[in-house]
C-alpha cells in the first residue's frame, strides 16, 4: 500500500476508536448512511448531543447508549417507531419501523448536519434540541452552491414551481425536458424547487441533488461514517462561500438538446454503451460471414471524412469489417448496414440484426468541438476552453521510423510508430508495459506502475500519418483524438472491468500470436497490481503519438482539436494529455 492509503486507513480507524460510547446491538462498521443531509447554522460553537435521548425518549431508542464520538462531533442512534397500519383499522396489528439518525457538529464552522435514513423531514425541533434556540437551516437558492465545483454538470431532474398557475402548481422535468424547465424558470413566475445532476469532480463521476427546503443528497452510500462527515465538510464549505454565484452555477449546466438533424462537424469516435463492457465478453458476440467475435473486443471506427446528413462508421474485427450509417429521423438516430447483409448480435438465448440492437441500445458519438451525442440527445459545454499551448507538445527523434506504419505487429517491427512509443516508455520505470494493439483495444500500449502517490495507468494511442513527413494535416489527429477521448470509459468504475479486460485480451493475444504481449512485467505482476488497486489512489494519463504532427507547422485548427481533447480528459477523469510528435 502507498503511504497515502495507509494514512487514510488510519484516519478511519482513529475516527472509529474515538466513539467512547457505543450501543451493543449495532456495530459501527454496519452504519452506512446515505450521502444526504440537512444543514443548520448553530447559534454557538458548542452542542449537547446527550439531548438526543430526551428528545426521542429512552423508550423509543433501539440503541442505548447512543453512539458518541465527542472529539469528532458525531452522534448516532436508531429510533423505533410504532404506528397503526395504513391499510386497515386494526388494533392488534401495528407497523414497526426503524430510523437511523446521524448528527455531525462542526464546532469551528458552527454547522450541524443531520442525516436520516428515511431521507424525509428537515428536523427543526431536533436541531434546536442539540444546538439551542436560534438554529437556522440553509434554504433557498443558497443550497445550489453545493454544485459549484462540479465539471460538465448535466441536469437529470428539475422540479419547477409555478406561483400563478394553480392548476399546474408543480411539475417535474426529466431527460430532454430539463431544458424547458430552465427556460420556464426564467419567466419570472416559476422557480426550480429542486435540481438533480451529474458531473465530474477530481476525475470521478458524482451525482448531486439539492432542494430549496435545504435537503442535499447524492445517489450514493457512504463508505463509512467518516466518509459521510468528510462529504458534509465539503458541502458546508460551499454553503458558507458567499463568493459563489448562483447564476453562474445554474449557467454552467450542460443542457441536453434533442436532435433535429445531423450536427455539423467531424465524427471523432463511436463508443459502445458501457453495458457492453460490464457483461462477460462471451455473452454478447457479433457474427458475420461465419466468423464470431466478442462485441466488447470489436472496433467502432468513425469515418472522419463523411459529410451530409448521416454519421458513418465501421464495425471492425480481425476477420471482417462492415460499414453502418446512422441518420436522424424524428429526433432519433436510426442505424442500418451499407453492406446489405447484416452483422448478427448473438446472445445465449437469442439473435438479432445489429441495426435492431443499436436502435434499442444506442451508441455514443463523440464530435469535435467538445460535443457528445447519447440517448438521442446532444450535449455541448457552455464555457470557453483554454487554447492548447504548443509548448506542451513533446518532440521525439523518429530516426528509422516509417510514419505510415502504425503497429509493430507480432514481428516487433522496429520501423513502426508503436515500437518507437514503447522504446520511449522504457526510458522510465514501469511495472507493466503491455502491447494491447488490436480490435477493441483499450490502447495501443498500456503502461502501469505503483509509485508513492498510488496507481498510475498511462494509455498510449498511436496513429499513422497520412503523409511521408510531418506537416499540418488536421486529418492526422481526428481519429487518434477520438481514441483518446474514448479512454475515459476505463476510469468510470473501480478499474475492475479495466483489469478484467486487459487480462483477457493479453491471454487471447498470446494464444493467437504465439508472442507475449508484455514488454515489461508479466501476467503475475498484472495480478499483483490488480489485487492492490482497491486500496490505492488511482491516476490516469493519456498520450497521443502522431509523428505526422509538426510542432513548427501546427495550425490553429490542430491546436483547437487538441484543446478540446485536453479539456474533455481533464474535466471527466482528471487525466493530463501528452502529445508525442515531430519537431
Amino acid at each position: 500500500l502507498t503511504h497515502a492509503a495507509v494514512e487514510e486507513q488510519q484516519e478511519v480507524s482513529d475516527f472509529e476508536d474515538g466513539f467512547t460510547s457505543l450501543p451493543d446491538e449495532v456495530t459501527l462498521r454496519s452504519l452506512l448512511p446515505k450521502l444526504s443531509t440537512v444543514v443548520y447554522r448553530a447559534p454557538a460553537a458548542h452542542w449537547e448531543p446527550q439531548n438526543i435521548v430526551e428528545f426521542f425518549g429512552k423508550e423509543n431508542l433501539l440503541t442505548m447508549p447512543i453512539g458518541l464520538n465527542a472529539q469528532a462531533g458525531v452522534a448516532w442512534c436508531v429510533v423505533e417507531r410504532r404506528t397503526g397500519v395504513r391499510w386497515g383499522d386494526l388494533k392488534t396489528i401495528e407497523e414497526v419501523a426503524y430510523e437511523l439518525y446521524v448528527l455531525y457538529f462542526d464546532a469551528s464552522r458552527r454547522l450541524l448536519y443531520i442525516n436520516n435514513s428515511v431521507n424525509d423531514g428537515v428536523f427543526e425541533d431536533l436541531a434546536e434540541a442539540v444546538v439551542g434556540a436560534g438554529a437556522s437551516r440553509f434554504t433557498g437558492s443558497t443550497v445550489y452552491r453545493v454544485m459549484a465545483d462540479i465539471d460538465r454538470l448535466v441536469p437529470t431532474t428539475v422540479g419547477v414551481l409555478d406561483a400563478h398557475d394553480q392548476f399546474r402548481r408543480f411539475s417535474m422535468h426529466v431527460g430532454s425536458d430539463v431544458t424547458a424547465s430552465f427556460s420556464q424558470a426564467e419567466a419570472g413566475t416559476k422557480s426550480q424547487t429542486n435540481i438533480s445532476g451529474g458531473g465530474y469532480r477530481d476525475g470521478e463521476h458524482v451525482s448531486i441533488s439539492a432542494s430549496l427546503k435545504g435537503r442535499i443528497w447524492s445517489h450514493a452510500t457512504a463508505q463509512s461514517l467518516k466518509h459521510w462527515c468528510d462529504w458534509c465538510d465539503s458541502i458546508g464549505g460551499k454553503l458558507l462561500d458567499d463568493s459563489i454565484s448562483i447564476d453562474k452555477v445554474i449557467g454552467q449546466f450542460i443542457l441536453p438538446e434533442p436532435l433535429t438533424g445531423r450536427p455539423d462537424g467531424v465524427l471523432l469516435a463511436v463508443e459502445w454503451p458501457w453495458i457492453v463492457h460490464l457483461l462477460q465478453a462471451e455473452s454478447l458476440r457479433l457474427s458475420y460471414g461465419g466468423k464470431v467475435y466478442e462485441a466488447a473486443y470489436t472496433d467502432l471506427v468513425p469515418d472522419t471524412g463523411a459529410t451530409g446528413d448521416v454519421f458513418r462508421f465501421a464495425v471492425r474485427t480481425g476477420g471482417w469489417e462492415v460499414t453502418y450509417e446512422a441518420n436522424v429521423e424524428k429526433g432519433r438516430l436510426w442505424h442500418h448496414s451499407l453492406h446489405g447483409a447484416e452483422v448478427t448480435v448473438v446472445r445465449p438465448r437469442s439473435e438479432q440484426p445489429l441495426s435492431e440492437w443499436l436502435n434499442e441500445n444506442g451508441l455514443i458519438f463523440v464530435l469535435d468541438d467538445d460535443r457528445i451525442i447519447a440517448h438521442d440527445l446532444i450535449y455541448k459545454p457552455t464555457w470557453d476552453r483554454p487554447p492548447f499551448d504548443a509548448s506542451q507538445l513533446t518532440p521525439l527523434v523518429w530516426g528509422g521510423t516509417n510514419f505510415k506504419v502504425e503497429s509493430q505487429t507480432k514481428d516487433k517491427l522496429k520501423a513502426s510508430i508503436q515500437y518507437r512509443a514503447i522504446a520511449e516508455l522504457k526510458t522510465e520505470d514501469w511495472d507493466v508495459i503491455l502491447d494491447d494493439d488490436g480490435s477493441g483495444e483499450i490502447a495501443d500500449v498500456v503502461a502501469i506502475r505503483i509509485d508513492p502517490e498510488g496507481l498510475l495507468v498511462r494509455l498510449v494511442h498511436c496513429k499513422y500519418s497520412r503523409g511521408e513527413t510531418a506537416g499540418a494535416r488536421v486529418a492526422d489527429l481526428y481519429e487518434v483524438c477520438g481514441q483518446a477521448q474514448k479512454s475515459i470509459m476505463w476510469r468510470r468504475s473501480d478499474l475492475g472491468p479495466f483489469f478484467r479486460t486487459l487480462d483477457d485480451r493479453a491471454r487471447k493475444k498470446q494464444r493467437r500470436d504465439g508472442v507475449s504481449p508484455f514488454e515489461a512485467g508479466d501476467i503475475k505482476k498484472l495480478y499483483e497490481i490488480r489485487d492492490k488497486t482497491i486500496m490505492l489512489r488511482r491516476r490516469m494519463e493519456i498520450v497521443i503519438v502522431q509523428p505526422g504532427l509538426s510542432i513548427a507547422k501546427a495550425t490553429t485548427q490542430q491546436l483547437d482539436l487538441l484543446a478540446s481533447t485536453q479539456a474533455y480528459l481533464k474535466t471527466t477523469i482528471n487525466a493530463p494529455l501528452a502529445v508525442w510528435c515531430s519537431p
